[in-house]
């Protein structure tokens, strides 16, 4: 019983991330670094001055990236563990919920369902 709950809560929790904006807050970061550069390399001839706005700018949206990215990680995380604390608080033959997540057989067991989750993903998605 402990394994189909541990598998069902990944499953969900990688719905979870495809539904959430990780690759637009990943894609605006690495949107970030190529422009960050861009004055030192194109633009050799402008002033320090215009050179420190520019990344002044750029690394305080890359940092609200970075917060942003964080704190839906965490969020996603904290939802995961305390689905299985009310699981395993539901379900009193589940106690060991924790104990089996920081397992070396969880570790593979979240492997193999996310290669699973990722084909039948793949799969759906040519249909």
């Amino acid at each position: 019983m402990t394994k189909i709950i541990f598998i069902g809560m990944f499953l969900l929790l990688f719905i979870a991330i495809d539904l959430l904006p990780f690759q637009k807050y990943v894609k605006g970061s690495l949107k970030c670094y190529q422009q960050l550069y861009k004055p030192f390399f194109q633009y050799q001839q402008v002033s320090d001055f215009y050179k420190q706005k520019f990344i002044l700018g750029y690394s305080a949206r890359l940092f609200k990236n970075s917060l942003y990215l964080l704190a839906l990680l965490v969020g996603v995380i904290g939802l995961f563990l305390l689905s299985l604390f009310a699981i395993g608080f539901i379900y009193k033959g589940s106690k060991y919920l924790f104990n089996y997540l920081l397992s070396w057989q969880a570790f593979w067991l979240s492997v193999i369902t996310f290669i699973f989750y990722f084909i039948v993903k793949k799969m759906y998605e040519r249909i």
